[in-house]
């Protein structure tokens, strides 16, 4: 189930109760969620589901759900399993046939993505790469849309910089008293962060990556036109051989033929 990624008012009232009648809750830290839970005065109890422990807590959660008992997974904030842990337990109790439902609710990524002005398609990558030589590889093979990664806050400039004049959206302290965004070009926004006093906590960004096949205009489509039929070719073929050798639509390209060439 979802829990607020900052402001404590963005639970919803689904998941407090959820939280109030299951028989416990399964938290990735449960210092984290007992400040929750105790905000709205919850009393449910409490074990700890996190990386570090996930697959021994993920045998013992299903036994719970076998012997009958009902639980809640959350993670720090946000929604489990969404580069958080919570699929290994799901897997497992959905593969002993216990019933999973969603509690849906805050997510840091479709919070980020609604307000970067971003197109989709939107394609989510979980936390960026460490390493400088994975981080460049999978920038380079980005595909055209919006692609999003988590990053820790004190790695923003260092994960932006390679993205050199991409278009990025980064957003920090999401829901919180100084929740930040700024758009632009990675290098310039790499140069704010750094001045930035504190990069605290985790932040989300998003890279725009445009269609880029060339723009070609009609005048040089028409001249292109002309230079073949000057030499013979009919108005059908060099409309077709322009379409293949530019990528673009026949139709366009022979109703530019058509138009003939007198202005050029």
């Amino acid at each position: 189930m979802a829990t607020p990624i900052g402001n404590m008012g963005d639970i919803t009232h689904r998941a407090l109760e959820v939280l109030s009648q299951v028989d416990r809750i399964a938290a990735e830290d449960t210092r984290t969620t007992a400040r929750l839970l105790a905000r709205y005065g919850i009393k449910t109890p409490m074990l700890r589901h996190e990386k570090h422990n996930e697959a021994a807590s993920a045998e013992g959660l299903v036994a719970l759900l076998v012997s009958g008992e009902s639980i809640a997974l959350v993670s720090d904030a946000g929604t489990p399993a969404v580069s958080d842990p919570g699929a290994r337990v799901v897997n497992a109790a959905r593969a002993r046939g216990i019933e999973i439902l969603t509690v849906p609710g805050a997510s840091a990524l479709t919070a980020a993505f609604s307000i970067s002005g971003f197109p989709l398609p939107l394609v989510f990558h979980g936390f960026v790469p460490k390493k400088v030589d994975a981080r460049r590889s999978l920038y380079a093979s980005l595909s055209t849309g919006t692609h999003a990664f988590y990053c820790p806050g004190r790695d923003l400039k260092t994960a932006l910089t390679p993205l050199g004049k991409r278009e990025v959206f980064v957003a920090r302290e999401l829901t919180k008293i100084h929740e930040e965004s700024l758009k632009g070009e990675a290098l310039e926004i790499g140069g704010v962060l750094e001045r930035s006093d504190s990069l605290k906590g985790e932040a989300v960004f998003l890279v725009h990556v445009p269609n880029e096949k060339a723009v070609v205009d009609d005048l040089a489509i028409k001249a292109r036109l002309k230079e073949l039929m000057s030499d013979g070719m009919s108005t059908r073929d060099a409309s077709t051989l322009v379409s293949q050798t530019l990528d673009l639509p026949r139709r366009r390209v022979y109703a530019l033929a058509l138009e003939g060439f007198e202005d050029e």
